[in-house]
């Protein structure tokens, strides 16, 4: 009796979850007697640098059906996004005829030259007809190409990515890029993406055709040799938020331009900080008075022969005094502390 009881139990229990959907994503589902099971392959594909290339998925039957197989797929984002790294698919039917087993499915992944990670998006099965789904989900490695890697390196605990600068008001993150390729770059421009509406890149050197903010170093960057920028994110609320998304791309080095300004001895002190990650080797606090409204250029160089090196963007004052820091990368070409010596002076502009 006892057995029977234990035997109803589990059965009931068995019942019960497959009845309530409890299955992992693209596990294996027991047909119906009569009913064949449906599923689709992954795949990898390599991104190319332009144009776009396709992958084929395999949707397959375990066995051909009696009648008519009919069945719907989409792509769903993952770490690539429709429309930046892929085409996206829409829910999209397909139809088996009798006797039919295999059926190919084709997604355009989308090339570019950006240094970023190994990325990846899934393509779902759903609304099956004279079918189960059995694996009900396939998934698209887009395998990148590109000669360099990227990483958001964090602080140590308990910081999170992004750290509250509480003496600058400013979010601050640093992000590593490694040249992986075998000749040398002259610049790096890494390109931020999904800031939420109210989050603006604050060191920003510009924006991209299609409005994204992006910083920049110029090398050259031999192989092997990396640089580590330190990002700095303006939020008016200073509420915190999810990490943004980088990607590297080599640039043609900017134009520097002559700056029309009139030099002036504002500069209170120069303090070297510690900053708040072990990642770096200290920052100079540069601070001077200032007019409210008005903009002013930092330069420096490291030696009292060389030529002065503007620093971009230009500062506006918020108030009658600017603190503005030297934390390397982009701003400057080097971390201050690494050097022997590090000079400034500052421009107030027209």
């Amino acid at each position: 009796m006892n057995d029977s009881i234990a035997s109803l139990t589990l059965v009931r229990g068995l019942f019960v979850g497959v009845a309530l959907g409890l299955m992992e994503p693209g596990a294996l589902a027991a047909a119906p007697p009569g009913l064949p099971s449906l599923s689709i392959s992954s795949a990898t594909v390599s991104e190319g640098d332009e144009g776009s290339t396709r992958v084929a998925l395999f949707l397959s039957l375990s066995s051909a059906a009696a009648g008519p197989v009919s069945v719907r797929y989409a792509t769903v984002d993952d770490t690539a996004e429709a429309g930046e790294d892929y085409v996206g698919v829409p829910p999209t039917e397909v139809t088996f005829a009798v006797g039919v087993t295999n059926w190919l499915i084709e997604v355009e992944v989308l090339g570019d030259r950006w240094v970023e990670p190994d990325e990846g998006f899934y393509v779902r099965l759903s609304e099956p007809v004279g079918a189960v789904l059995g694996t009900d989900t396939g998934r698209v490695v887009i395998v990148s190409d590109d000669l360099g890697s990227i990483e958001a390196l964090a602080p140590p605990p308990p910081l999170t990515n992004l750290v509250l600068n509480r003496q600058s008001g400013l979010f601050e993150q640093v992000v590593r890029f490694t040249n992986l390729g075998g000749t040398n770059t002259n610049s790096v421009r890494l390109v931020v993406r999904g800031l939420p509406a109210d989050v603006e890149l604050h060191n920003a050197h510009g924006r991209t055709t299609n409005d994204l903010p992006y910083v920049e170093a110029v090398g050259p960057w031999s192989p092997g040799s990396r640089v580590e920028f330190l990002l700095e994110f303006y939020r008016a609320n200073r509420w915190a938020f999810g990490p943004p998304v980088y990607r590297a791309e080599f640039a043609i080095p900017p134009v520097a331009l002559p700056w029309a300004g009139t030099p002036f001895d504002p500069i209170l002190r120069v303090e070297l900080q510690p900053l708040t990650t072990d990642l770096n080797q200290g920052r100079f606090l540069i601070e001077f008075n200032a007019t409210p409204g008005r903009r002013y250029l930092v330069q420096y160089r490291d030696s009292v022969e060389a030529p002065w090196r503007q620093v971009f963007p230009p500062v506006t004052a918020a108030g009658n005094l600017v603190q503005w820091f030297d934390d390397g990368p982009p701003k400057t070409a080097s971390k201050p502390a690494a050097q022997g010596a590090r000079f400034y002076q500052i421009l107030l502009l027209p």
